[in-house]
């Protein structure tokens, strides 16, 4: 009994010695925010890692705002847990805290593991996880990109992650960061349950410097004004965004005459940066007026002047995902990125029905279409694009045509289905997707 007793109390010294070398210079007790980084940099992020922890480093924490970060290069052995103290100093964590020098990082258990024991060790009355990943891929994918293992959750999976971190959303994670082209209504309405703020974004985020400041600008205002709301902290990022048309893919000699043409489809693909906030907990009201919507449109789907609507709405959406080809490999696509070749089947969500409410001529569809609107306004509480843009802060999946429903992103098979994940579930947005695309069950 004794002894046990003594374990005890060694246990507990430990414990205050180790919560006592971290949070020096006043940094003790509960702080205001956790801000937690999960860097997926074992990819073409690689470069952009060091440069967001310079930045990091630069702001460092305070005893209200706590910046801890996983950092995973291309390197082996070269996993660093590290807590950015109040001088700007990258103490690594791995040994203090028995944390392996390589991971896994598309391995949900990863994440997990890194943000409880964050949470634990860093207690804080909000919490901020921001994910820094490469190969955005909507609603098919949550890319927590490794090059070493070339895998991700599934969506689904992810949420599942989120359940377990937030004790089945009791405590919910305040504002989350996701990769490039998740600013989806599928991404949103899966993850409501868990997270209160979604910043994200619609449409592709260029490299390099532009898009690593989007990850840490936000903190830097945040650790300057610890009382801010979880909202307003989640406007923050797309407040700052500067928008941009940037492509990824080098002019040729091929796309220079091509882009002479007067014909879009065959123009070079290029893009739009595009970033929103989410409130997650007005996503709800959204996607039942989406699923009243589907409803009256597949009770209309033998009525020719409504479908002709739909397809011309269709026809003329913004669509994202483009930096991805349709059928081609990626290592032909390169060097043709025409248009025609690209990705098309996540689409503006605002844009399609508000054309739609312009092309019906059912007067109850367009009712239906401008609370759509409404909703959707109500649920991005900011959104930032170039001049002219269409882009309204959530996309939502309608493939171009048969062939490309459930056609995976990167190629080959589809890790996650769309039927499987939650909106598809339970409401009839697929249902009308797979009537009007003519796919039989």
């Amino acid at each position: 009994m004794q002894t046990i007793r003594a374990l005890c109390i060694l246990s507990l010294l430990l414990s205050t010695s180790f919560a006592i070398s971290l949070h020096t210079d006043g940094e003790s007790g509960m702080a205001k925010w956790i801000i937690m980084y999960y860097l997926c940099g074992d990819s073409h992020l690689a470069n952009e890692t060091g440069l967001l922890l310079e930045n990091l480093s630069r702001i460092g924490s305070s005893r209200y705002v706590r910046i801890v970060v996983m950092l995973d290069n291309r390197e082996k052995h070269d996993t660093k847990l590290c807590y950015i103290d109040t001088d700007g100093e990258i103490r690594i964590l791995n040994d203090l805290v028995g944390w392996p020098d390589e991971v896994d990082t598309g391995d949900v258990n990863t994440l997990l593991v890194f943000c409880r024991n964050s949470m634990r060790l860093f207690p804080a009355e909000r919490t901020a996880l921001i994910v820094f990943s490469a190969g955005g891929a909507g609603w098919q994918l949550f890319s927590l990109y490794d090059e070493k293992t070339g895998h991700s959750p599934t969506l689904p999976q992810f949420a599942d992650a989120m359940r377990q971190l937030t004790d089945d959303g009791k405590r919910k994670i305040d504002v989350l960061y996701t990769p490039c082209i998740t600013g989806m209504v599928e991404v949103a309405y899966e993850l409501s349950p868990y997270v209160r703020y979604l910043v994200t974004t619609e449409e592709h985020t260029p490299d390099g410097p532009k898009h690593v400041e989007r990850f840490y600008r936000a903190v830097e205002i945040l650790k300057n004004n610890p009382n801010m709301s979880a909202e307003d902290f989640s406007k923050l990022a797309p407040l700052l965004h500067r928008p941009c048309r940037f492509s990824f893919y080098r002019e040729n000699i091929v796309t220079r005459i091509l882009d002479l043409l007067p014909c879009p489809s065959l123009h070079r693909v290029t893009m739009l940066s595009t970033y929103s906030a989410i409130n997650l907990s007005r996503v709800r009201d959204l996607v039942e007026s989406i699923d009243n919507l589907s409803s009256w449109l597949l009770l209309h789907r033998y009525d020719k002047e409504t479908m002709r609507a739909v397809k011309l709405a269709r026809k003329a959406v913004r669509e994202y995902g483009k930096a991805y080809p349709k059928r081609l490999p990626y290592i032909i696509y390169r060097f043709i990125p025409l248009d025609i070749f690209a990705f098309d089947c996540y689409i503006d969500l605002y844009n399609f029905v508000d054309l739609l409410e312009r092309n019906a001529k059912n007067g109850f569809i367009k009712s239906l279409c401008e609370k759509v609107k409404i909703n959707l306004n109500e649920s991005v509480i900011l959104n930032s694009c170039m001049p002219g843009d269409p882009s309204y802060g959530l996309s939502i999946y309608f493939p171009s045509s048969r062939s490309m429903y459930n056609h995976y992103i990167f190629g080959g098979r589809i890790p996650c289905k769309y039927e499987e994940i939650r909106f598809s579930r339970e409401f009839k947005w697929d249902d009308f997707l797979r009537s009007y695309l003519g796919i039989e069950e």
